[in-house]
């Protein structure tokens, strides 16, 4: 079923009969026998109307009833049977124009099982109902509507008989009801007068009373204001007067209708030629300002730049020496700051070395050397080429006495 809004009314009441069973009517029969007595009907009407969508609903309508304490946690009665919780079956009604009248514990209704006395036996009772339009999906009808004195009335069958020349005859008028003594219940004639206002009361709503911004304007009377007019303070009261909408400036150059020049035109090039003083200040003898033909606001000492004073920004002198290197200063890079491996060729200077040097560390200096020995025009031997050594490319004569294959040198050469 699709969502909707429910509205329930209802009236709870005791059938016409039970009223009479704890009336003076009953008293007056008070020596007729239990069998004839006006009994209370194990009843009591339920009577509502119900609004679907915000219309009163028209059909057949489902119902289930429940009979619980406060709380919600303790289960007294359900229209047919179930232990606790919702019933699992519905009672079927007529609804016409929204309105609907049940009497719960009428057994002679589909799935109504009858109201025991004894479920009001204490005071802390209250009505759960649910309601359905097709049978199938139920809302939960809440808040629970809790049950006034009459229906525990019911409780007056229960009480005990008048012995009376050895014939029992019925209590008709109790002590009490409930335990309560009829001073604690409301007479029938009573009002609410002073706690409610009723409808139509003169002078009964007070500005404490309304919403604030929920008054529309149908909720205002005409108040004698005729076509044009709207309400005025006058000083001491609201009066009807005529509102001029615009004022015609005639042929005044450059002013269209309801244009004035005293004030500042937002939609026009204006010149303001007084001092005016700005968020409070006191006007001087000269303007706090003025703006050149490229908007730009000039000769403005303001106090604040976007909230910060001015010890919150850099002077426009200041410089970053202390952190960071300069362009060119000298002795400013040191081997922590080189990423390694990443020096190129390029990098380095010449210092000093000529054609063919490298760079070779004295012992104390990174000094620059020739890379090759020069050997000159000697026989056979190229440049860095070293005769005392065997060279693999050329017919040598060993003259040492060599060891082989780990061997010991001697006087005589081995082979």
């Amino acid at each position: 079923m699709k969502s909707k809004k429910i509205v329930l009314f209802l009236i709870l009441g005791v059938a016409l009969a039970l009223l009479l069973a704890i009336t003076g009517t009953a008293r007056a029969r008070q020596m007729a026998q239990p069998a004839s007595q006006g009994i209370a009907p194990q009843v009591v009407s339920y009577q509502g109307q119900v609004m679907v969508g915000g219309l009163p609903y028209n059909g057949q309508g489902y119902f289930k009833f429940a009979i619980l304490n406060q709380a919600g946690d303790t289960t007294y009665w359900t229209n047919d049977g179930t232990a606790s919780g919702e019933p699992a079956n519905a009672v079927a009604l007529t609804i016409t124009g929204g309105l609907f009248n049940v009497l719960l514990g009428d057994t002679s209704l589909a799935n109504m099982n009858a109201l025991p006395a004894s479920v009001f036996s204490g005071s802390d009772r209250t009505l759960r109902v649910w309601f359905s339009t097709d049978g199938s999906i139920f809302t939960w009808l809440s808040p629970d509507r809790r049950f006034a004195a009459v229906p525990y009335a019911l409780q007056a069958e229960e009480a005990g008989y008048a012995i009376e020349a050895g014939t029992a005859t019925s209590a008709g008028d109790a002590d009490t009801l409930d335990g309560q003594q009829a001073s604690a219940f409301a007479a029938s004639s009573h009002n609410h007068d002073a706690a409610y206002v009723n409808e139509a009361q003169a002078n009964s709503i007070s500005t404490t009373m309304i919403i604030p911004g929920t008054l529309l304007f149908s909720d205002l009377g005409q108040n004698g204001c005729t076509s044009g007019q709207s309400p005025q303070w006058n000083g001491s009261a609201w009066v009807c007067a005529g509102v001029t909408v615009v004022t015609a400036h005639g042929d005044l150059t450059g002013l269209a209708g309801d244009d004035h020049p005293q004030y500042f035109n937002l939609g026009q090039s204006e010149t303001v030629t007084g001092i005016p003083a700005f968020n409070g200040g006191t006007t001087g003898a000269s303007a706090p300002f003025s703006v050149d033909s490229a908007n730009l606001v000039l000769s403005l000492n303001a106090d604040l730049l976007d909230g910060q004073q001015a010890s919150a920004f850099a002077s426009s002198s200041h410089n970053h020496d202390a952190a960071y290197v300069n362009e060119g200063q000298a002795d400013s890079i040191s081997t922590t700051m080189i990423i390694p491996g990443t020096l190129l060729f390029s990098d380095l200077g010449q210092n000093g070395c000529t054609s063919g040097q490298s760079p070779q560390w004295n012992g104390s200096a990174w000094v620059c050397v020739a890379s090759l020995t020069d050997h000159g025009g000697l026989n056979g031997l190229a440049d860095d080429d070293h005769p005392q050594y065997f060279s693999l490319a050329q017919s040598e004569t060993v003259t040492g006495i060599p060891a082989f294959n780990g061997g010991t040198t001697g006087a005589s050469a081995p082979f």
